[in-house]
This record gives structure tokens, sequence and C-alpha cells, in this order.
């Protein structure tokens, strides 16, 4: 609960911060990331799908980062048009992120896992991405989450 002092600036700080995608401005500094794939908004056609945020802009994640935790969360299950789509989610190469995301609905662990000898370092900004091979999509709705820090 919070306490009226604190609900005060709470109150005033909501249109300020939505203006100034303070919420996004936070996660940077915490070195979070969440990028959303939704069929409804983007279709699902094979090839490569940028993966948006809470805005709808496409999720980078910036040069020297070094990726430590990735997880997703399947939210509807991914539908294919035919035959069995592989999936997968990368930021410097094809499933660098998941390799293989598992189509119904729950929750999935990408490759970083927190051991140093998984952990990935960009070597320039990237953009997050789903790539959909052998079948399109017909529906589906997921999301991703990177933890990371700035290495030099």
């Amino acid at each position: 609960m919070l306490k009226a002092n604190e609900r005060y600036v709470f109150d005033r700080m909501n249109s300020t911060a939505q203006k100034y995608k303070l919420g996004q401005k936070i996660n940077e500094k915490l070195g979070v990331k969440k990028g959303i794939f939704d069929f409804s908004d983007q279709g699902g056609a094979a090839g490569y799908i940028t993966l948006k945020d809470d805005r709808g802009d496409d999720v980078t994640v910036p040069d020297n980062a070094i990726v430590k935790h990735s997880y997703y969360d399947v939210v509807t299950e991914l539908q294919p048009s035919g035959g069995t789509p592989a999936v997968s989610i990368g930021l410097q190469s094809d499933g660098d992120i998941v390799a293989s995301v598992t189509k119904t609905v729950g929750q999935g662990d990408g490759t970083q896992d927190g051991a140093a000898a998984n952990m990935l370092k960009l070597t320039a900004e990237r953009t997050l991405r789903l790539k959909v091979a052998s079948a399109d999509l017909t529906a589906g709705k997921l999301a991703a989450f990177l933890e990371y820090v700035i290495s030099e």
C-alpha cells in the first residue's frame, strides 16, 4: 500500500512517465528486454519476424551487451499451416537465444542460464527476432525475455 505522499507523486507521474517512456528506460537501465510476437499483429509467414516491445517498437539490444539469462512464454499456442514449423529466437545469429521454441502454451528456457559458458556477448547493436522455418504460422503469441549487462 502506498503512503499518501507516495500516492501523490505516483498520481502525477502517470502521463509524464508514459510520454517519456519511463518504464522502458528503467528496464533498459536494469538490463531487461521483453519482445513480443503476436500473429494477429505481425502475421506468421516463414522467415524473420522482428519482436516488438509493449509500445510496438522493434526490440534492440545494445552493442557489447552480455546476455546472462533468456527465457520465453508461449501465451497462445503457435499453430502451423501444415507440418511442424521450426521456430527459434535469435539476436546475433539464428537460434542463439532459443534454439527451438516449444509451440504449446507455457514457459521455456533459453540458452543463457547464468553460466558464463552460455552467455552471449553482442558485437553490435542487434534486433531480437523470431525465425519461422518450414511452415507458416497461422496463430500464436509469445513473449521473450532477456537479462543483460553492458561490457566494454
